[in-house]
């Protein structure tokens, strides 16, 4: 299905011409951008289809794409109570990438999922961090200590961009300015 579907695309890609017979590379270079983003979003919502969040989430990263990675954010935000310290270990490293968008849109839906998974699971991490460690194995523990490291590190990076955003003004200062107070509260 999939392969028929490139081909019309491509074959409407090189259909397009100026007037004067030439390319219109404008317009197919944006063709090409929206055929990549629904392309992507199609392989993601595919793994969505199987009810596979974490395999979701590995696609989204290996893809790379802001705007897929913000409209799936956006789905599981929505759905918050699916998430666990797991999936937040997986999503962590995308939202700090996403900040880095020069999309208004993008870095308003990263500050705000990164707002839920610290109110939802920064206790956690902070506290697991800080604890002393357990006498015995306990591989359970050491499992939860492991996940709470990654995402320690991920939101060390994301303290990092808050100041930026801070200084650009308007909502996404605002909730960046709320997310660096919810993180200094947990931490």
């Amino acid at each position: 299905m999939l392969t028929g579907l490139m081909d019309n695309h491509w074959k409407a890609c090189t259909d397009w011409v100026n007037p004067n017979g030439k390319p219109n590379l404008q317009f197919s270079i944006s063709y090409i951008v929206l055929f990549l983003y629904t392309t992507n979003k199609l392989v993601v919502f595919g793994r969505w289809e199987r009810n596979d969040v974490t395999e979701v989430i590995n696609t989204m990263a290996k893809m790379a794409d802001h705007a897929v990675i913000a409209d799936i954010v956006s789905i599981i935000m929505e759905k918050i109570d699916m998430v666990t310290l797991d999936l937040c270990t997986s999503l962590l490293p995308l939202l700090s990438d996403l900040l880095q968008s020069k999309m208004d849109r993008h870095l308003s839906i990263s500050v705000e999922m990164l707002l839920n998974l610290v109110r939802v699971f920064g206790s956690v991490i902070y506290s697991t961090l800080s604890a002393k460690p357990s006498v015995g194995v306990d591989i359970e523990a050491e499992n939860r200590l492991e996940r709470c490291n990654l995402c320690f590190i991920e939101l060390e990076k994301v303290k990092r961009f808050l100041p930026s955003l801070m200084r650009r003004g308007g909502s996404i200062a605002k909730s960046a300015h709320e997310l660096n107070l919810v993180l200094q509260d947990v931490s």
